[in-house]
């Protein structure tokens, strides 16, 4: 089915009213089906607006429940209800986890009848692997509950699936995760937006040590300093102190969309002109803003220079005042 035959299909007044899971391939058909809802003036119901943990990451049968009861208060006006997210969702669940969401998606297509209600779904092969398994039965496809939505493309489009990456911050350092950094609900909401990005996303989490369960991505536990400033900020010298690294990091956590280096360079040469200025600004700092200074000129000086050079000789090792 085409997206126009699709929308012709629901406009018809002999069309009934049901749940509904929408496979939606990679193209412009996922944009023209959210504005065709849009313009009938369906509601959207958002995973990102249910799932507000920032420590761990509520299981299918819970998420259904969300979904379930955020319906039940749905005003009885209401034409249909659009669900975003679930691709989103799915992606982070090991594959048990994801067939346990399939089941309870089929369980809800099965008992709503309360409002008329769209599940729009990546058209990935996983999903439709997933899909065929649980909804097995051919009056899914026969009664319209579950379509596919066909297009014929005029590019090869990849199906690559997005990576993601959850870091497990201990929660000692958890004040200093940069501002950038998204929690489960701000994944959501760019999947949302994005279902077909295929770029990596990084979700970075408070642990108190405890491995999160049920997830299907890749998790690094940062619990050391050191650590977490090699993995969010590239620094990574034994040569500075700890309190160094930590006025560094807190320096980071506040430079939303900049680098580290960008945000340290903005504060000691805003001027430019580094090995003119080096020693005026040298002189000018004192205890940790020295030793940033210098790993700083360490990783923006030439590296055929006289100030690399002089860096090199002296191994750029100086004890804060």
């Amino acid at each position: 089915m085409t997206p126009k035959e699709y929308c012709e299909y629901i406009c018809n007044p002999l069309a009934e009213a049901k749940a509904r899971v929408v496979i939606v391939p990679q193209g412009e058909s996922w944009t023209l089906l959210r504005r065709f809802y849009q313009e009938r003036g369906s509601d959207e119901l958002r995973l990102s607006d249910l799932v507000k943990e920032e420590a761990w990451l509520p299981m299918p049968d819970e998420v259904f429940a969300r979904v379930r009861n955020a319906m039940m208060v749905q005003p009885a006006s209401a034409k249909c209800v659009v669900i975003l997210g679930l691709s989103g969702y799915l992606a982070l669940l090991t594959e048990g986890n994801k067939r346990s969401a399939m089941a309870a998606l089929r369980e809800f297509v099965d008992s709503t009848a309360k409002h008329e209600s769209v599940f729009l779904l990546r058209g990935d092969g996983g999903t439709r692997l997933h899909l065929k398994d649980q909804f097995t039965n051919p009056r899914y496809r026969q009664g319209k509950q579950l379509i596919e939505i066909d297009v014929e493309m005029t590019a090869p489009h990849s199906e690559r699936e997005a990576r993601t990456e959850v870091t497990l911050v201990g929660e000692d350092l958890a004040t200093y995760i940069p501002e950038g950094c998204e929690t489960f609900s701000k994944y959501l909401r760019y999947t949302e937006e994005h279902p077909f990005d295929s770029g990596t996303r990084r979700i970075v989490v408070a642990s108190n040590g405890r491995k999160l369960a049920g997830l299907n991505a890749e998790v690094r536990q940062i619990v050391c300093l050191r650590d977490f400033a090699r993995m969010f900020h590239e620094v990574d010298d034994v040569g500075l102190s700890e309190e160094t690294i930590l006025w560094m990091c807190k320096l980071g956590k506040e430079s939303v969309g900049k680098t580290l280096m960008e945000t340290l360079k903005m504060r000691f040469f805003q001027e430019g002109g580094v090995a003119k200025s080096v020693l005026r600004v040298f002189d000018g700092c004192k205890d940790v803003e020295r030793e940033a200074m210098l790993w700083l000129v360490k990783h923006i000086a030439s590296k055929e220079s006289y100030l690399s050079s002089e860096l090199l000789i002296s191994g750029a090792i100086f004890v804060p005042e």
